[in-house]
């Protein structure tokens, strides 16, 4: 339940778990041992390429072709967006600071541009562990930082308006289980999430 619960702090349980299993599963399954020792290997198989298929389908490269097709000269992107450079584009890295008051520079962007590797700070991941309540005991961001994050996720922040999602997609059960509850930042590839700033409205103000 503590912060920072890498996956890699359990690697050193992989030997005895394997000893483990190997020791048990003729003992479990006598007789159906030898057929079912085909999907017992296919799966962790199948696990891999989900996972591999995660880079070969990163949403950033989808993004690009946004980027590249979007006209707008003013764009703000979190860390881990990895935007092109396009000539006469001004592009800046992001920081919830920069939502405060109505002449602040996210006001004066046209879109905003983040990625769930940065914006997952603010909920649960492997990073932060399970409990997350208690905004000032997540790591690598602040209670500010993460209340922005949270509630631009809950489209509670009225003047940006979502325009283009690209996500991170998986087939096996517990990617889309650890997805839905965990995030993929352990992965550093997660989804895009691309707003579009309407300057007209009033300005939000966030709550704490």
């Amino acid at each position: 339940l503590a912060p920072v619960t890498y996956y890699r702090h359990y690697l050193v349980l992989l030997p005895a778990g394997a000893l483990l299993v190997a020791l048990g599963y003729w003992e479990i399954l006598p007789n159906a041992g030898r057929w079912l020792l085909l999907p017992f290997l296919a799966w962790p198989a199948l696990v891999a390429l989900d996972m591999e298929q995660d880079y070969h389908r990163d949403p950033r490269l989808a993004a690009r072709q946004w980027f590249a097709q979007e006209q707008a000269q003013r764009v703000l992107t979190t860390y881990y967006v990895n935007p092109p450079q396009v000539a006469g584009r001004r592009q800046a890295v992001f920081r919830p600071e920069q939502a405060r008051g109505r002449h602040a520079p996210l006001r004066q962007a046209q879109f905003l541009v983040v990625s769930e590797n940065w914006y997952d700070t603010a909920f649960a991941n492997e990073l932060n562990g399970p409990v997350t309540g208690n905004l000032s005991r997540l790591v690598k961001t602040t209670p500010e930082r993460a209340a922005f994050y949270r509630q631009l996720l809950a489209h509670k922040i009225a003047y940006l308006i979502p325009e283009r999602v690209f996500e991170v997609n998986n087939f096996m059960p517990e990617l889309v289980l650890h997805k839905q509850w965990y995030g993929t930042f352990q992965l550093f590839v997660g989804d895009i999430r691309i707003y579009r700033v309407q300057a007209d409205d009033p300005p939000h103000q966030l709550e704490h």
